[in-house]
């Protein structure tokens, strides 16, 4: 985004900085928090093995095709309408995963958060493309990038310690429920930090 004046990029938005690597890191966790749960998520909904497996093929195929979509559609009507709307459907797809009554509801739900999950990722790094020039673009990408790696080197110490513990008190739900409030949060967040 150049500024009209100089035609030198507008310095970002205070806190940008901060939500651009959590909507980076929509797809990370959308899988990392989830797998832990796989087993307990085929006994609470009576599903086989390969029933639940392609909860998480229909999340990695919806990602990648909407990767098609959500570039373009940014280019051709800007950032932040896209990124609102898929950031809502993510939060309401994570609460359709929740309350999924059959691993049918389930698959479809996967595949809808991981549509929206995949604007995150192409956004936040279009958004970082725009705001700085080419030299600082590299920087500021490995950055917004660096956050969410660390992120899923924490999250896979933090499953593998808490998840039995977890799934044993409280069941498969509860990896679901972490999931969708941290979401909640996160789009909070960023409608605070986009107002300013």
């Amino acid at each position: 985004m150049a500024s009209p004046a100089t035609g030198a990029p507008s310095p970002a938005p205070k806190g940008l900085l901060l939500v651009l690597p959590s909507l980076v890191a929509f797809q990370a966790i959308s899988t990392d928090l989830y797998l832990p749960a796989l087993p307990s998520i085929g006994v609470d909904l009576g599903a086989s093995v390969e029933e639940v497996q392609l909860t998480l093929s229909l999340f990695l195929l919806g990602f990648g095709v909407a990767q098609l979509a959500w570039g373009p559609l940014s280019d051709r009507i800007g950032r932040r309408p896209p990124l609102l709307a898929g950031t809502g459907l993510y939060v309401a797809a994570s609460l359709v995963c929740l309350l999924a009554p059959s691993i049918e509801a389930l698959v479809g739900a996967r595949f809808v958060q991981a549509v929206a999950a995949c604007s995150g990722v192409v956004l936040g790094r279009a958004v970082v493309r725009d705001l700085f020039e080419p030299a600082e673009a590299a920087i500021e990408r490995s950055d917004v990038c660096a956050v969410p790696a660390a992120s899923i080197v924490g999250e896979a110490m933090v499953a593998l310690v808490l998840a039995d513990a977890f799934l044993e008190k409280f069941g498969g739900d509860t990896m679901t429920e972490i999931l969708c409030a941290y979401e909640a949060w996160k789009d909070r967040l960023r409608r605070r930090f986009a107002r300013r």
